[in-house]
C-alpha cells in the first residue's frame, strides 16, 4: 500500500476560507446564519418560559412558613 497525500486537506488548513469557491463561501455564509437565527429563537422561548426566580409571598403565606417552622423547630426539641 501506499501513503496517500492530501493536500487539499493542508489547503484547508493554510487557507482557511480562501480554500473555498465564493459560491461555496455564500452557502456556508447563509447555513451559519440560518442556524444563529435558529438558536437564538430556542433562547428567546427558553426566556420567555422560565419563571421569575424570585417569587414574592403574601403575609398569610409568610405566616404559614413560619408556623411551619416553628413546628419543626418544637418537633427536634
Amino acid at each position: 500500500m501506499k501513503k496517500y497525500d492530501y493536500p487539499f486537506e493542508r489547503l484547508k488548513h493554510i487557507l482557511g476560507d480562501d480554500f473555498h469557491s465564493p459560491a461555496e463561501k455564500e452557502k456556508m455564509a447563509k447555513k451559519k446564519k440560518e442556524e444563529e437565527e435558529a438558536a437564538k429563537k430556542k433562547l428567546d422561548v427558553i426566556e420567555e418560559e422560565e419563571e421569575p426566580m424570585i417569587k414574592e409571598i403574601t403575609d398569610e403565606e409568610e405566616a404559614k412558613i413560619n408556623d411551619d417552622n416553628n413546628q419543626i423547630i418544637e418537633s427536634k426539641v
